[in-house]
């Protein structure tokens, strides 16, 4: 019998083992099945988390995708292995690292981070700059709610010219600052980053202010739709003076907080009556100006007469509701 033959046995009960529930493979078992030529044995050893972070180094060199793949995801793998798949040549096993090593990042511990950190942080660098977007926005998917996720990082996909990588951090990252947010703006990015930074909660009077500016008709459509973006007195006059022409403005005007009684009297010239009453139906206006609102409903309504169809009981009643 010769030696190869005469392993054959032990391994059969090793490969046994690791289909067996809680049974724990030592070092010296795990090693003797790397080389094992039955490709299953190898992905059933690189999707466990209970071997020694060698094996798992060992196994992210391997030559079967699906291997790779399965150490890309397991997150008992060590940061080195990280290293090594982030410049692996298929994109399937660096999306799936860049998923894991962007969920990684919040659950190091300080000591953890201490002697890895800046391994982490190489590998984070390396799929942040990947030539395959759907990498890149694999990262950005992971980290975009990360408060804790490094700013260079972020900062490098916000400024991504590919929309899908850069939108979810441009919108929901807390790690980016307003100047950041000034700096993506002022890249001149498409209308799919603007509009992401104007759905931002909170979004700062500046900011706003810098995506007016840019005059992106589908930005600014957002921005007023966010009820939670501060929008100053006189960038607000500013929408409104070009809003007669831009009807996706009126409703979302109509609807902003905090509008002034100047404003709300401005907005009303141009929309119609429909949205007027809205106007009026608010809680936050004050007497005299609702007075003047529904003035202004019933003038429109009669310099629309015969246009719009309604019988005659109908104009009465929105004329004249007092009669009800």
């Amino acid at each position: 019998m010769t030696g190869l033959d005469s392993m054959t046995p032990a391994k059969d009960r090793l490969v046994h083992m690791l289909g067996l529930s809680g049974q724990k493979v030592t070092y010296e078992q795990a090693r003797a099945l790397l080389d094992h030529p039955d490709s299953a044995v190898r992905l059933t050893l690189a999707s466990r988390d209970d071997l020694e972070p060698e094996i798992l180094y060992f196994l992210a060199r391997n030559p079967d995708i699906a291997v790779r793949r399965a150490i890309a995801v397991n997150t008992a793998a060590p940061v080195k292995a990280s290293m090594v798949l982030a410049n692996d040549e298929n994109e399937d096993v660096r999306t799936d690292l860049a998923d894991r090593v962007g969920r990684l990042v919040p659950g190091l511990t300080q000591d953890q981070q201490a002697k890895a950190w800046r391994t982490v942080h190489q590998v984070l660098n390396l799929l942040a700059r990947d030539q395959l977007p759907r990498v890149r926005r694999a990262l950005a998917e992971a980290l975009k709610s990360l408060p804790d996720a490094p700013h260079d990082i972020v900062f490098t996909l916000a400024m991504d010219t590919e929309a899908t990588v850069a939108t979810p951090v441009l919108q929901f990252s807390p790690v980016l600052t307003d100047e950041d947010l000034h700096a993506v703006i002022q890249a001149s990015p498409m209308t799919a980053q603007l509009a992401a930074i104007s759905r931002r909660i909170n979004v700062g009077e500046e900011v706003s202010n810098a995506i007016v500016g840019t005059g992106n008709v589908d930005a600014i459509t957002d921005l007023l739709k966010n009820p939670s973006a501060q929008i100053r007195e006189e960038t607000l006059d500013a929408i409104i003076e070009a809003a007669p022409r831009q009807s996706t403005w009126h409703e979302p005007l109509v609807h902003r907080p905090n509008l002034n009684s100047h404003a709300a009297l401005r907005i009303a010239e141009f929309v119609a009556e429909s949205l007027i009453q809205k106007l009026a139906a608010r809680t936050d206006i004050d007497g005299e100006t609702l007075t003047a609102l529904g003035k202004m409903v019933r003038d429109k309504l009669r310099r629309d007469d015969g246009k719009a169809g309604l019988a005659p009981d109908d104009r009465d009643a929105i004329l004249h509701p007092e009669s009800l």
